[in-house]
């Protein structure tokens, strides 16, 4: 296993030198069972970004091929899995703030803005997981909070 995947903050070092020369890229995190210091000997590396929605990245076979092809190269794995949060949904956006740890912002006070809606879209989905929740098994798990 590459010792990166031993360490979260050196390799969320790592992959913010290699976004830092991407002025398109505004936020980005590591998460995943790497970013938790739980990697096993099949964990990939999850990196998600924010992606500046008034930039059109360049590359043929679209921008997160582009940049998971960079990340692999500069990270020395071909075991990376990049999310646009931009396109993320809300569960994902949630679970990437949750668990994940914030390697680069270009700036902070603009990300902590983002960051609060990516959250209250979370908390304004919440009703319909705890009805999907009910469905699928017969009982919410899920704790709605209260308005």
């Amino acid at each position: 296993m590459n010792r990166l995947y031993d360490d979260p903050d050196a390799l969320g070092q790592k992959l913010a030198e290699i976004l830092d020369p991407r002025p398109e890229v505004l936020e980005a995190y590591l998460f995943g069972s790497v970013a938790r210091g739980r990697a096993q000997a099949h964990s990939d590396i999850d990196v998600a970004v924010f992606v500046n929605p008034e930039v059109t990245p360049s590359g043929g076979f679209g921008y997160r091929a582009e940049l998971t092809t960079e990340l692999m190269a500069g990270l020395g794995t071909n075991e990376v899995d990049v999310v646009v949060l931009n396109q993320a949904p809300p569960l994902l956006y949630h679970r990437v703030l949750r668990d994940g740890i914030r390697v680069l912002s270009r700036n902070l006070k603009e990300t902590t803005v983002r960051e609060a809606r990516a959250v209250s879209r979370y908390c304004d989905f919440l009703p319909q997981l705890a009805k999907i929740d009910g469905v699928l098994y017969g009982t919410s798990k899920r704790e709605v909070p209260a308005s």
